[in-house]
């Protein structure tokens, strides 16, 4: 839980009917996606290593399209220093850390991360830097869309 979110996130609101009928106000998919980029290229654990979870979630969200927040993942890099305030996060810039990140990841110990959660072990057979480099080309889109 974010107990300190930057601004910049957009929202929806969802509405149920049970147990009684209640409104919840939610990060967008745009947002929890910027958070997710976020964790990936700046989140440092003590080791070092990179989540494996990140990286099967960041596969999750190429796989249903959901386009990132530009905006929201800029805010939370200059709220954690690793961008500076007025200096814009372009569309090339992020495809270009994605890249340094990938490179330097543990794929076998982020493999370990997840092996306990999925039960084919097989679909992390194709974890390597070019696969992520692959598909971060071919499937990243980005909110909002160019005009």
């Amino acid at each position: 839980m974010d107990i300190d979110p930057p601004p910049g996130a957009t929202f929806e609101l969802k509405h149920q009917l049970m147990p009684i009928p209640y409104t919840v106000r939610l990060y967008s998919q745009s947002s929890l996606f910027a958070g997710k980029l976020h964790a990936i290229l700046c989140r440092k654990w003590r080791s070092g290593r990179t989540k494996g979870r990140d990286l099967y979630d960041y596969i999750w969200y190429l796989a249903h399209s959901i386009p990132v927040d530009m905006k929201h993942l800029q805010e939370r890099m200059v709220q954690t220093g690793h961008c500076k305030k007025g200096i814009a996060l372009t569309e090339q810039a992020l495809r270009d850390l994605l890249a340094k990140r990938f490179r330097e990841i543990d794929y076998d110990q982020a493999k370990q991360d997840v092996f306990p959660y999925i039960n084919d072990h097989s679909a992390l057979d194709l974890w390597s830097a070019e696969f992520f480099q692959s598909i971060t080309v071919e499937k990243l889109v980005f909110f909002p869309p160019k005009a």
